[in-house]
């Protein structure tokens, strides 16, 4: 069975609390494949060094990563997406998913 991660985005909720979460279609559309979903969440409120290297392992212990969409992107986003290109591991972005990939290349 694949493992696929999936970063967390933060969202607020209706009592204005800060919560990570996936969105409920993603989850429903991915639980049609036999798929071991990883779920990685990230403190965006954390050192960039100290949150990246708190995701690294379990991102080289899957076999692809689902950068999904969200309101608001962190500099750890751009550090992982490099990360995924430099070790080849496949890689889905989904609406700010794929425009952080974008920005973290735009210089190249």
């Amino acid at each position: 069975m694949k493992k696929i991660g999936i970063i967390l985005r933060d969202y607020i909720s209706l009592s204005q609390k800060t919560l990570l979460a996936i969105h409920q279609d993603l989850i429903t559309y991915l639980s049609r494949y036999p798929l071991e979903i990883i779920c990685l969440p990230l403190n965006f409120n954390n050192n960039l060094e100290t949150e990246f290297n708190s995701v690294v392992k379990t991102i080289n212990n899957c076999q692809g990563i689902i950068l999904p969409g969200g309101a608001n992107y962190h500099d750890v986003d751009f550090k992982i997406a490099k990360y995924l290109h430099e070790k080849n591991i496949p890689t889905l972005g989904i609406c700010l998913g794929m425009q952080i990939m974008v920005l973290a290349f735009k210089d190249k």
